[in-house]
């Protein structure tokens, strides 16, 4: 193997290797904080919708925003702001409320429930072919990139 095929290869397995712990800690953030809250709403709940349309208000504002200054200053801006900024949101969740659940349930036990629910079906075959067709893709144009961009050195 060439020096810089080796390179980038050693480069490609880092970031993969990264982007799966990344990814690892980061899925249950959201389920975790929605349980947070409804847990600190308590009896009143009911307002939940009003609490969680901020979040989505905040990601309407700010990716618009995003994409400008990515087409102004580049993207390796946003891994800096990344950096910048996780450590905010790292103190943000760590003052969070938590209170365990009150009873224990096997992992798979969730999924069962949710399985014996046949109007659940439709939805995670739907999620399963939307993810399924998302992976050709990439792997489509990481195929297709490879073969008409091939690395010189």
């Amino acid at each position: 193997m060439r020096p810089a095929r080796a390179f980038y290869f050693l480069y490609y397995a880092a970031l993969a290797a990264l982007m799966t712990y990344l990814a690892f800690h980061l899925a249950p953030a959201m389920p975790l904080l929605d349980h947070a809250v409804l847990e600190a709403l308590g009896d009143r709940a009911h307002p939940y919708g009003r609490q969680r349309v901020w979040g989505a208000l905040g990601w309407a504002a700010t990716a618009p925003l995003a994409g400008w200054a990515t087409s102004h200053f580049g993207l390796s801006w946003s891994f800096f702001l990344f950096l910048a900024v996780m450590p905010w949101v790292a103190l943000v969740a760590l003052r969070i409320p938590y209170v365990a659940a009150s009873g224990k349930q096997p992992i798979g036990g969730g999924l069962a429930l949710v399985l014996r629910d046949t109007r659940w079906i439709p939805l995670l075959l739907a999620g399963f072919a939307g993810a399924s067709g998302s992976r050709s893709s990439l792997t489509s144009c990481r195929s297709t990139c490879a073969t008409s961009a091939p690395i010189t050195g």
